[in-house]
C-alpha cells in the first residue's frame, strides 16, 4: 500500500483477493456434500471482474503512473491521481491495484 504523496507504476489488476475461495464450515460441507459447491462457489470464482473493468475506466491500467494524493482516515477512501485526473476510490477498490513503487526522483 502507497503512502500519501508515494508513486509507482501499475503492474497488475487482481481480478479476485477475497472471497475467492469458499469457507470451511458446515454450510460448504453440506454444499459439497450435495453437489451444490460447483454451482455455489463457481460465480465468485469470477467476481472482481467488474473492478477491474472499472479501473480501467478510470483509467488504470497496466504500465500506468499512479501518485497516491491523500487517504481519508478510518478506512475511507483514497485520492489516487493518474494522468493528471484526480478521483477518489474505495480502499477494497485500491487493495486490487498491484504497484512497482519508484523512487521520488523519477
Amino acid at each position: 500500500m502507497l503512502e500519501e504523496g508515494q508513486e509507482g507504476i501499475v503492474v497488475d489488476i487482481a481480478p479476485a483477493l477475497r472471497g475467492s475461495q469458499p469457507k470451511p464450515g458446515f454450510w460448504n460441507r453440506f454444499g459439497r456434500r450435495f453437489g451444490w459447491g460447483r454451482f455455489r462457489w463457481g460465480w465468485r470464482r469470477r467476481a472482481g471482474w467488474g473492478a477491474v473493468k472499472r479501473l480501467a475506466d478510470l483509467g488504470i491500467l497496466a504500465g500506468v503512473r499512479i501518485r497516491v494524493v491523500r487517504k481519508a482516515p478510518f478506512g475511507g477512501p483514497i485520492e489516487v491521481e493518474v494522468g493528471g485526473s484526480r478521483f477518489m476510490i474505495g480502499r477494497g477498490l485500491a487493495e486490487r491495484i498491484l504497484v512497482e513503487v519508484g523512487s521520488r526522483g523519477d
